[in-house]
């Protein structure tokens, strides 16, 4: 894989450093309970993640990847957006060598960011429970901009703090929005297939795909 001079990455949150299904499925469901709808399982729910919570939302209401539920969302997105900042940490985990290959990436010499359409207050949240928030020189959500993923704008932040070319800039994510983000940007991607995105949604080939986050660091 053609993946060199690279000074920085740029990490997704949900499915990239963290398994949060667990959590974000129980929320989820508990809107459907809400509204009298039966729980849906969590495979399901898992093929729902990474468009933000709003989407995560008309999805979940709706039981579909591309369904939209106008008349509800705004009270349902107020009662998951309520309880899942409540519950965020109940079962959610790093994934396995997280934290080791961050802090590997960083001896080598290179600054990394967070660019998640998680709300940053929760994500920020999330990085401090499991200690490495500090690793990270900075940490966008999806409420920092008006526009998140797939919109670049994120990760040209990202690189505009870091001081580094977008062109020399990683991004790992587990989503076609990260993809697009990344291409929108001008910078690398690998796709990472442990996550909650399918590969099959990418709209063309990433520069590389990892089955284990450790695995990155054969391209640094």
């Amino acid at each position: 894989m053609n993946i060199q001079n690279i000074s920085a990455v740029i990490f997704d949150l949900d499915g990239t450093l963290i398994d949060s299904l667990p959590d974000l499925a129980a929320s989820a469901n508990r809107v459907r309970r809400l509204y009298q709808m039966q729980e849906l399982p969590i495979e399901k729910i898992r093929n729902y993640i990474g468009d933000g919570m709003r989407t995560l939302i008309h999805r979940t209401l709706t039981d579909s990847r591309e369904g939209k539920n106008e008349e509800l969302i705004e009270e349902a997105l107020a009662e998951h957006a309520k309880y899942y900042s409540e519950h965020l940490l109940d079962k959610t985990v790093l994934f396995p060598n997280t934290e080791n290959t961050v802090k590997s990436i960083i001896k080598k010499g290179l600054q990394v960011s967070l660019v998640t359409n998680k709300p940053e207050k929760n994500a920020r949240k999330i990085l401090e429970y499991f200690g490495i928030a500090e690793l990270f020189t900075a940490i966008h959500g999806g409420d920092t901009l008006p526009k998140r993923k797939p919109n670049p704008d994120l990760l040209l932040l990202a690189c505009e703090k870091m001081q580094v070319q977008p062109e020399n800039t990683l991004m790992i994510g587990d989503s076609e929005n990260d993809f697009l983000a990344a291409r929108g940007a001008n910078c690398k991607i690998i796709f990472a297939n442990y996550g909650y995105g399918k590969k099959e949604y990418l709209p063309a080939e990433p520069d590389a795909e990892i089955s284990d986050i450790s695995e990155l660091l054969q391209f640094i």
